[in-house]
């Protein structure tokens, strides 16, 4: 189980760039040196001082590393296990156990200048989790309601509902209509929609529009809504 985990973004130049970690108060610690020979990281333990000195050559990495490009690098840390990624592809696994905590160090050791934008430092687990998205979500459609309109006559015909609208790609507008000679409110749940295709007859009338899109940059648009009863 992987436990702290250093993350920078870097702009490495091809001479000699460093990553340190587990400094300690008497300046010793890790540093990972990329090689301008073969572009691949070697650890060293090392002690800085006038000049800095280096206590040990451990090891050379698996993989070359990318230069003269923005790239994530990961040091992963797990007790004495070290795990090196550029990009998130393995470069160098490293196991020493002398040094524990300690303070972080980005360098140059000769050319460059190579860059580094940021760095964190959190938690890691491995497996890291993990998130998955689903499909893509219907955004959700906007009703416009008319007032219920009294046409003063029983049974009253409804006639004709036209509308004047604009549908860019994805979108559309459905009317709903009801009536009865019963009075009720706009936002009442009777009498019960239908489809606009079949016009009811009542004294009292309403129409409902619905508004969609599969697209939030796109929306329909109702310039105006009329209607002609009989009686």
């Amino acid at each position: 189980m992987w436990i702290a985990a250093i993350t920078v973004l870097a702009f490495l130049v091809d001479s000699w760039p460093g990553f340190a970690w587990f400094v300690q108060s008497d300046d010793e610690g890790y540093v990972e040196w990329l090689w301008p020979t073969d572009d691949k990281g070697y650890l060293y333990k090392f002690t800085f001082g006038e000049p800095c000195s280096y206590v040990n050559l451990y090891q050379g990495g698996a993989n070359a590393y990318t230069f003269d490009t923005w790239s994530i690098i990961d040091i992963r840390i797990s007790g004495s296990n070290y795990n090196l990624y550029q990009g998130g592809n393995f470069k160098s696994s490293y196991s020493h156990s002398d040094l524990s905590g300690g303070g972080i160090g980005l360098e140059q050791w000769d050319g460059g200048p190579s860059e580094y934008d940021w760095i964190l430092v959190r938690k890691y687990a491995d497996t890291e989790p993990s998130a998955s998205v689903g499909a893509e979500e219907a955004y959700s459609p906007s009703t416009i309601a008319s007032s219920v309109y009294d046409t003063s006559e029983v049974n009253a015909g409804w006639d004709l509902l036209g509308w004047d609208e604009t549908l860019p790609s994805g979108t559309d507008i459905t009317f709903e209509v009801r009536a009865s000679d019963t009075p009720f409110l706009k936002d009442d749940a009777t009498p019960a929609w239908q489809d606009a295709s079949v016009l009811p007859t009542g004294r009292y009338q309403q129409w409902r529009a619905t508004l969609t899109t599969t697209d939030s940059a796109d929306t329909p648009v109702l310039h105006e809504v009329w209607d002609l009863y009989s009686w």
